[in-house]
């Protein structure tokens, strides 16, 4: 079996590399759970907030229809 020996300094760099990787790792884990959980309510206030823009622009399509009928 063969061994192999760093210097300390290099041993020192490759875990601060491994950590920081993980680090990134865990850091866009936890960003793209968030971002899931998150996706439904946006949807629901995105749809909330097309349902009232639709509403007034349909009233408003009403009240002009009956202007115009009235005419």
């Amino acid at each position: 079996m063969a061994t192999m020996t760093l210097p300390i300094r290099q041993l020192e760099r490759s875990v601060r590399v491994e950590t920081n990787k993980a680090r990134a790792e865990m850091e866009w884990a936890v960003f793209y759970s968030r971002e899931r959980e998150d996706r439904p309510v946006r949807m629901t206030v995105k749809l909330g907030l097309a349902a009232f823009v639709l509403k007034f622009a349909l009233a408003s399509l009403s009240r002009n229809q009956k202007l115009l009928i009235r005419a």
